[in-house]
């Protein structure tokens, strides 16, 4: 059913269908029913003609009707042949019929992991480019993949990265938007604090209530989150296609720029609250970042007097890990010797990829954030530690929006708000993005 044995990020959109993706149905029952949003969305990816949605076969009509809501999906049966000796299954849809396995029927029709799961649900998972079962099932593992096997919410960003990398706009069946809205509507959904924010800024500073240096550097922290949004989406397109020269210095490339983004941010965050606290700072005492051998700065000491709830936030010593976590990498980036990668695969562990030596200290900082260094990406060989630049960009994203919105969302803006006529504009920044945006629906992978 893989129309060849291209890895799916080798791929650009002249492959048809671009990407094949098999959903088990009963394993995902529970969230096929309640419409669980990240279920919902991947059924919803049956309207483009550059994917296939399947559905694995199943007797429970309850789902068969709501999995026919859904415009595009294929609804699948097993059917058994014995011919001349030979025993075989196949999968058949209203477009293809394609054999599965070979042997004996009892034998394959046994439940597998749990008594929703058939072996011959995990045949015919094979034979696709992804395998969408549910978080905890055994199969995976570390919550995310085993082989072709992912959960949904993984499965959902894999899809997003490969459709947004190959121009591929949609907001629906029928709508696209430019590489620049698409990017827009991007960092405003992670970064989700940032927009209300922006929009309290320039209304004051329209009213000459904040300084020239406030609103710039606010305009700066968009740049860089938008642009930190454009890095990982690249770095990660290049470090999931084939591990080879080319890919590793294209993921190379964009990883360091991403670094040097998040570091960036934390600058201006720190900038935006010496200008909107008018701390009486030297240039060289502001930062976000607490030296290894203090328990505080003269950057903190001031701000506490200002807002002592969001610089009890910033000093927490897991937050205080989390921004250090960067300085390591950056460090060796724009000042030691440069990141070395290495072609690394282990049939075992299902790892055939572009790996980067870890500096020295991080491995340190995120033990103390996790028990699973996996989760960072950090890999283990003998005695060494590498990096795998996706996952641990992915969860470097989401370690970052969590500062910067909560950052955000302690600032004290309603400060600056009560000066203002509130305006149905500022009303309005909690309004859903695609609203913001004049969209007509909501984006179903964006």
């Amino acid at each position: 059913m893989v129309s060849n044995n291209t890895r799916v990020f080798d791929r650009d959109k002249s492959h048809q269908p671009l990407l094949r993706i098999f959903i088990h149905s009963e394993l995902l029952r529970e969230k096929i029913l309640t419409q669980d949003m990240t279920v919902s969305r991947l059924l919803k990816l049956g309207i483009f003609p550059f994917l296939q949605v399947v559905c694995s076969p199943t007797d429970d009509l309850a789902l068969q009707e709501k999995i026919q809501e859904y415009e595009g999906v294929l609804q699948t049966k097993y059917k058994f042949y014995s011919n001349n000796g030979r025993e075989f299954f196949t999968i058949v849809s209203r477009q293809f019929e394609r054999t599965i396995a070979y042997g004996n029927e009892e034998t394959l029709t046994k439940e597998f992991h749990n008594s929703n799961s058939r072996r011959l649900d995990f045949f015919a998972g094979k034979k696709f480019d992804y395998f969408i079962i549910n978080s905890d099932n055994p199969v995976l593992k570390s919550g995310k993949s085993k082989g072709n096997a992912l959960n949904p919410e993984y499965s959902l960003e894999l899809i997003r990265l490969l459709l947004i990398n190959n121009g591929l706009f949609y907001i629906n069946k029928n709508t696209t938007v430019n590489e620049g809205f698409y990017y827009l509507y991007r960092f405003k959904k992670i970064f989700n604090q940032y927009q209300e924010a922006w929009t309290i800024i320039v209304s004051a500073y329209s009213k000459l209530l904040i300084t020239k240096e406030l609103f710039e550097q606010f305009s700066s922290l968009s740049q860089r989150l938008e642009f930190a949004c454009r890095s990982y989406d690249k770095l990660s397109f290049y470090d999931l296609k084939t591990a080879n020269n080319d890919t590793q210095d294209n993921t190379l490339y964009h990883f360091s720029y991403f670094i040097m983004l998040i570091t960036g941010i934390f600058d201006d965050l720190a900038w935006i609250l010496k200008h909107l606290n008018q701390l009486n700072l030297s240039r060289m005492e502001i930062g976000l970042k607490i030296p290894v051998n203090k328990t505080s700065t003269k950057f903190y000491n001031k701000l506490k007097q200002k807002n002592e709830k969001l610089c009890k936030y910033l000093m927490m010593q897991e937050t205080q890990t989390q921004i250090k976590l960067f300085y390591p990498l950056r460090d060796t980036l724009q000042h030691r010797q440069f990141l070395r990668g290495i072609k690394y695969k282990n049939d075992n562990e299902n790892i055939d990829k572009n790996l980067f030596i870890v500096p020295e200290g991080t491995v340190e900082l995120i033990s103390s954030l996790t028990n699973d260094i996996n989760e960072y990406g950090v890999i283990k060989v003998i005695t060494d530690y590498y990096l795998d630049t996706h996952v641990f960009a992915l969860k470097a994203l989401q370690v970052v929006a969590e500062i910067v919105n909560t950052t955000l969302s302690l600032m004290e803006l309603d400060k600056i708000k009560e000066v203002l006529e509130v305006t149905e504009s500022i009303k309005n920044e909690k309004a859903p993005l695609e609203v913001l945006f004049d969209w007509d629906s909501e984006p179903i992978y964006f």
